[in-house]
């Protein structure tokens, strides 16, 4: 199970699995055995990588958000409709966490906010800008009318995905509940 092929360029594959087992369980209630297991490495191999549980937890999530972040910006640059593409752009930052959560059962949005250090509001504003700058462009040609300025739109877009995605049971509610709201404020 644990043979040292496993540890080749397994770093992206330990964050990956890492992420998962967090969402899942919660930071305090996953084990780094938990991990392992999950990544097909022995213990002693995340430890090569990282010093500790905090440190492999917020390597897990800046992995995650950087790449969901390179995911958003890709699509942007596909010549999709402006509601399309802003419908997109918020399942790949939050639809693909779409479901109920409990707060009172997961501790893992503070224990990101307590170890991620900065990548968090960096990369929320990242995903920000792009949008922003998507629904400007469109306004210019004519693409969209809206009242509000982009930035507030864009805002009020995201708040509402935030608490969408934790709402839902499945990803396709999601997709459909932001269109009806991209449909609505775009």
């Amino acid at each position: 199970m644990n043979s040292s092929s496993n540890t080749i360029g397994a770093q992206p594959r330990i964050l990956a699995e890492a992420f998962d087992v967090f969402i899942r369980f919660g930071y305090k209630k996953s084990s780094l055995n938990d991990i392992a297991q999950a990544a097909n490495v022995s213990r002693q191999t995340l430890y090569m990588y990282f010093k500790d549980k905090p440190g492999l937890f917020s390597a897990a999530i800046e992995q995650n958000l950087r790449g969901n972040l390179n995911d958003v910006e890709r699509s942007l640059t596909l010549a999709l409709p402006l509601h399309d593409a802003v419908v997109e752009a918020f399942r790949l930052w939050h639809g693909r966490f779409s479901k109920p959560v409990n707060h009172f059962e997961t501790d893992f949005m503070p224990s990101a906010i307590k170890y991620s250090g900065n990548v968090l509001a960096e990369t929320e504003q990242a995903f920000m800008t792009l949008l922003t700058k998507v629904i400007v462009d469109a306004s210019k040609q004519s693409l969209c009318s809206t009242k509000v300025e982009a930035d507030e739109l864009t805002a009020i877009l995201n708040t509402f995905s935030k608490g969408l995605k934790i709402e839902v049971e499945t990803e396709q509610t999601y997709i459909t509940r932001m269109k009806k709201a991209c449909a609505a404020l775009l």
